[in-house]
């Protein structure tokens, strides 16, 4: 580094906020970039194994070579590590239904609640409107029963 001054060195390191603003933006990529590095990590896995095969004669010195049962190692835990990400896979997609189902059910619900909150709401508006009706009827009759016997002890007395 002949010629570069700390602060020009300073200035092209990128502060660790803005290095993780960007490692936060390729978040939603990683899962595609980790599929597609677990295929070509299996594919040059599989594509060693068949070069050594031909480079030892069609595996008859594989044994004592001893890369042979190393690769074949490893291609088994790649394989197993590939059925438990496939079947982590299928229980999460269960999962995903089930949980899809349950958000159904919880919408219908609170729509029929909605529903009969609403008809409720009407209904006592409904009852409101006929109790004051029936309270302005009684209190027409009230007075007019208070007009008669008024009009009754007039005329007796």
């Amino acid at each position: 580094m002949i010629g570069v001054t700390s602060a020009e060195l300073e200035d092209a390191i990128p502060s660790p906020a803005a290095v993780m603003r960007q490692l936060k933006r390729l978040r939603p990529v990683l899962p595609f970039l980790f599929g597609g590095l677990r295929m070509i990590d299996h594919t040059a896995i599989q594509i060693i194994a068949q070069l050594l095969n031909l480079v030892d004669g069609g595996g008859e010195n594989m044994s004592q070579t001893g890369v042979h049962p190393e690769l074949q190692k490893g291609m088994a835990e790649i394989h197993m590590n590939q059925r438990q990400l496939s079947r982590q896979m299928q229980d999460q997609l269960i999962d995903t239904k089930r949980i899809e189902e349950q958000m159904t059910h919880l919408r219908d619900a609170a729509d029929r609640n909605t529903a009969q909150h609403a008809a409720m709401v009407e209904q006592l508006k409904s009852l409101g409107s006929l109790i004051r009706f029936a309270s302005t009827g009684l209190a027409g009759l009230l007075v007019i029963l208070i007009v008669l016997v008024s009009l009754l002890f007039m005329h007796r007395g």
